[in-house]
């Protein structure tokens, strides 16, 4: 009769051995696949930023100038402004016949699952010039809304963003510096 394999301790240790060696390569494997998966995306493109930066009065606000896939329930290619909102960028200074509306709010506002000419408030900047009770002017809609900002956050974003002036840009623009 020869030994058994359940007793052979050569065996017990090829098992072993065998095992580690598996579960190596598995995770090699993973790691190049999630590497190649990195660099393929990178060459296509399909970035995804960090959206948000620290702010000291706010907590959070998204980066100025920043662009990028935002990945939700519905993909969607978006831009920040100069400013730091999802917005096209505006002077500070009002330009003569024009009407400015400012928009404070939250997701619902910001709207990163929609493109921006779909969002409510840039329809409404399109509608309101047909409107008589504007005579004409020309309407621009500027928005302050960021993803999950609370009435105290949109306070202060009005405050400090909202408020500002040619005559005083100095207070938005020392409290966000990059």
């Amino acid at each position: 009769m020869g030994i058994s394999a359940k007793t052979d301790p050569l065996a017990a240790r090829s098992r072993k051995t065998g095992w580690r060696i598996n579960a190596l390569l598995i995770l090699i494997s993973l790691g190049l696949s999630l590497l190649l998966a990195e660099a393929l995306l990178r060459l296509m493109g399909h970035d995804h930023p960090q959206w948000n930066r620290l702010d000291p009065l706010l907590g959070w606000r998204p980066r100025p100038g920043l662009t990028g896939w935002y990945s939700g329930d519905v993909n969607n290619y978006i831009a920040i402004n100069q400013e730091g909102y999802r917005d096209v960028d505006h002077p500070l200074a009002k330009p003569p016949g024009t009407y400015r509306i400012l928009l404070l709010g939250d997701s619902m506002s910001e709207g990163v699952e929609v493109p921006l000419e779909d969002l409510y408030w840039k329809r409404l900047e399109s509608k309101l010039p047909e409107c008589p009770a504007f005579g004409g002017r020309r309407i621009e809609v500027i928005s302050l809304a960021v993803n999950g900002y609370g009435t105290a956050q949109e306070y202060l974003s009005l405050r400090e963003r909202g408020f500002a002036t040619p005559a005083r840009p100095s207070a938005a623009r020392v409290l966000f510096r990059e």
